[in-house]
Formats: structure tokens, C-alpha cells, sequence
């Protein structure tokens, strides 16, 4: 997924928070930029990560029902 950016926050003990705009996610806790900016491009963003894993059987066939949708509307006559 592509990442709409991140947020840098600054902690009372000299670190910084980097928190990604797209999952909401706190990625890492650094003191350098050259850390930070590490952590942003290495981070891989899936936003429903977190509903996957709480709800997993209700993502399940999604694409099969809009194929069966597609399909059916082909060869119903009006």
C-alpha cells in the first residue's frame, strides 16, 4: 500500500516517535533522523491489517463474490 506520510513526534527523553498517517501505527522510537527516516522507508503499511486478524472469516471471498456478481449479470436477459 502506498503511504500518505508520516508524523514525527518529539518525546521528553531526546527520541522521536515516527507515526504513520495511513495505519496510525507508531513504526519506531529513534533519536536520529538518519534512524527515522529508515524506519519510514522500511515500513510496509497495511491499514486493515488489524481488522484481518480480529475478524479473518469475514474478508474471506470477497473478490469471488464480485466475480460471481460479474458473471451473473452477463448472462441475465432483460
Amino acid at each position: 500500500m502506498v503511504n500518505t506520510g508520516f508524523m514525527r513526534r518529539r518525546n521528553l527523553d531526546a527520541t522521536a516517535d515516527v507515526i504513520c498517517l495511513c495505519c496510525f501505527r507508531t513504526i519506531t522510537r529513534g533519536q536520529t533522523r538518519t534512524e527515522l527516516a529508515a524506519a519510514e522507508n522500511e515500513h510496509l503499511c497495511n491499514p486493515f491489517d488489524d481488522l484481518v486478524s480480529l475478524y479473518p472469516n469475514s474478508f474471506q471471498g470477497l473478490c469471488d463474490r464480485g466475480e460471481i456478481a460479474a458473471s451473473s449479470e452477463v448472462g441475465r436477459a432483460d
